[in-house]
């Protein structure tokens, strides 16, 4: 059951940045240079300032959205899904190297 509900809240962390930074490079690089190109620079803004108005809905949205799924993703990964650290130091059995832990043994010339 868990998994599901992990792919979906991934799913809609995805979405939500999509919109969030796809919106904000549509109207930066496409509509507000065409506004200000086409219409005098009064107008221009008017209009541009009342997209923008209409976009901080857009974006507040996908915030919650994206902090809503972020808050499921952590609860269900790093809380739940990770086992236990293990005992000890960290390290493995056997040493870095897995083996006795002699000097080399290799041939010098």
């Amino acid at each position: 059951m868990r998994a599901w509900i992990l792919e979906l809240s991934t799913l809609l962390y995805h979405l939500g940045l999509s919109v969030w930074i796809g919106g904000f490079l549509v109207l930066g690089a496409l509509v507000a240079p065409a506004l200000f190109r086409r219409l005098e620079r009064p107008l221009a803004g008017e209009i541009f300032g009342g997209i923008l108005r209409r976009f901080a809905r857009v974006r507040l949205i996908t915030l919650i959205l994206v902090m809503g799924a972020a808050a499921a993703r952590f609860a269900l990964w790093e809380l739940q899904v990770l086992p236990a650290a293990p005992a000890g130091d960290g390290r493995p059995p056997g040493g870095a190297l897995g083996g006795s832990g002699g000097s080399g043994g290799g041939s010098r010339l």
